[in-house]
């Protein structure tokens, strides 16, 4: 006769180092045979009505950390190895399945229903087997009462006032089991990098209804896609978004790998944004910080390193707090606080879900951190742009140099500015000689330095055959793939007087 019985949400399972075996955690107080140096301890379940050989029908959603474990996959002690185990089991990251042998590392906590069989084998078959990964005890990260509370507060704010973007799918959707196109989440990563949400958004639906796969991308034209970016910045990351395409369309079939290694691998993608994608796309467990993410973290702890340094501490805070069911939401929640309520400047902490656990909340210092090293001062580069202008109001335009700074990318003609020398000055640096004018000077700003760009203007009596680059149409300029600082550059020429 088969009996089912239900096992209350949050029972914990702990696994703990001893000199004595423990009980079974299938059978109650009973022994099972295990090594020496592992104590199970089981809390009051309804165990004791069972005979020998009863054992747990497990499914992956039922695991998530022990309290006393900042995160499932840093399991101090180990794993413990439950042989010959009987039921339906899945493919989790943190369950691994080999024949009918179940590994699950340790400190678990059951966190839905249990389904219990009396007719499987005796406790006898069942080995609990310790092998060490890490030679420190569990006491390594000392527990924080107050994570235990932070998660849940702020998804529950998440589930109630996330932000919304095509990118995105909703908390109740993605609690339904409904996952987000990992190509999307992808491509919105490498976008938001270094530029804003509103600068994203029209670029992204563009992109997507252009290209609506990874495959597409991979097939579409280099020029094309510079096309499209132009006006986002950071050019590398259009370059290594066609070469990424590729990989993943030639290398994995047009599938995104799901694993962290497996998409640091990939062009264009470091570690935040093999987090990102692994835990909103894949639900799988990922320490994922940007900007948003470290503000809230170091008010949140009171960090007093500062940034770049605070980093790693950072991360494993973020760790420590990210839930195994819900990773992907709670980064997305982490970012949307630190964008909406824990903000730079003048944070609303009377607003904020999570207030009661900050630890400089409402403080007249909270916007002082995250600390930050001084920056070094940026330096300033010169350099001369040359506008030609045809009769019939096309411009002279040119391909920068593949690689570099502004890589691929159309240019006017410019004297050889780099981000570490100037350039030549004045009209001696001009492409051909012709009645040059002062149109005005530029200034842009990269990563690294800021740039002034001398404008000057050339009206043509004829549109003459060039060597380096081509004339391009005044209702076509604009559809270059100008960067950002030559719009400037040609808007300042083109002015009216």
């Amino acid at each position: 006769m088969k009996a089912e019985y239900a096992v209350q949400p949050l029972h914990q399972l702990i696994l703990r180092m001893g000199k004595k075996q423990g009980p079974c955690p299938f059978t109650g107080n009973r022994q099972c045979p295990g090594n020496k140096g592992v104590t199970l301890t089981c809390p009051p379940w309804p165990f004791d009505f069972l005979g020998p050989g009863a054992i747990g029908k497990f499914a992956p959603h039922d695991f998530i950390p022990h309290a006393q474990q900042h995160r499932v996959d840093a399991c101090p002690f180990g794993q413990y190895r439950i042989k010959n185990a009987i039921g339906d089991l899945a493919y989790l990251d943190y369950v691994f399945i080999t024949g009918h042998e179940m590994r699950v590392p340790c400190g678990l906590r059951l966190r839905s229903e249990l389904r219990l069989k009396n007719n499987t084998p005796s406790c006898h078959e069942v080995n609990i087997a310790y092998n060490p990964v890490l030679p420190t005890a569990m006491s390594t990260h000392a527990h924080d009462d107050r994570n235990a509370a932070i998660t849940p507060a702020l998804l529950a704010w998440y589930d109630q006032s996330h932000r919304e973007f095509p990118w995105r799918i909703a908390p109740g959707r993605g609690l339904k089991g409904v996952r987000p196109n990992p190509y999307h989440v992808w491509l919105s990563e490498i976008m938001l990098q270094q530029t804003t949400v509103q600068a994203v958004r029209p670029y992204f639906l563009s992109f997507v209804e252009r290209w609506p796969d990874v495959t597409a991308l991979a097939d579409a034209d280099d020029e094309d896609i510079m096309k499209a970016w132009a006006g986002l910045g950071y050019y590398s990351r259009a370059r290594n978004l066609k070469k990424c395409a590729e990989s993943i369309a030639r290398q994995y079939n047009g599938q995104f790998p799901d694993s962290e290694d497996a998409l640091k691998s990939l062009p264009g993608i470091g570690d935040y944004t093999a987090a990102a994608i692994c835990a909103i796309a894949f639900n799988r467990h990922a320490s994922v910080v940007d900007g948003n993410i470290e503000r809230v973290i170091a008010r949140l702890k009171k960090l007093t390193t500062p940034l770049p340094a605070a980093k790693p501490q950072i991360k494993e805070e973020m760790s420590r707090l990210t839930p195994i069911d819900r990773p992907g939401d709670f980064a997305q929640a982490m970012m949307d606080l630190g964008a909406t309520i824990c903000t730079p400047k003048r944070p609303a902490c009377s607003r904020c879900p999570i207030s009661v656990h900050c630890l400089v909340s409402g403080s007249p210092k909270v916007e002082l951190f995250p600390f930050k090293a001084p920056k070094k001062q940026r330096p300033v580069r010169r350099g001369a742009a040359f506008v030609a202008v045809a009769p019939d109001g096309a411009v002279l335009v040119r391909r920068r140099i593949p690689t570099g700074l502004l890589g691929g990318m159309t240019e006017v003609p410019t004297s050889k500015w780099t981000a570490g020398q100037d350039g030549a000055l004045g009209v001696e640096a001009a492409p051909f000689a012709d009645n040059w004018r002062m149109a005005g000077t530029i200034k842009h700003i990269f990563t690294h330095f800021e740039l002034r760009l001398d404008v000057y203007r050339a009206d043509l009596a004829i549109k003459t055959n060039v060597e380096e680059g081509w004339w391009s149409a005044e209702a076509d300029l604009m559809q270059e793939a100008l960067p950002t600082v030559m719009k400037k550059a040609i808007a300042i020429a083109l002015k009216p007087v």
